[in-house]
């Protein structure tokens, strides 16, 4: 998560959105991590049904939409 906020400082000036999205994860553990450290970037808590519907294969899962 430190390199998704590291991206968003880097690119977000420029139009670009990162956006996280936590799959597996069926606690608040996420929500907790997410407040503790600030990020900023837009995340995704409960992501399972999106990773399914874009097929990803493995995880960490990085990809680009114009």
């Amino acid at each position: 998560m430190p390199k998704l906020q590291k991206r968003y400082d880097d690119f977000n000036d420029n139009g670009i959105n990162i956006i996280g999205i936590s799959v597996g994860d069926k606690s608040d553990k996420p929500q907790l991590l997410v407040e503790k450290r600030a990020y900023i970037y837009d995340c995704l808590l409960d992501g399972d049904d999106l990773a399914k519907t874009l097929k990803f294969r493995y995880l960490p899962h990085s990809f680009c939409h114009k």
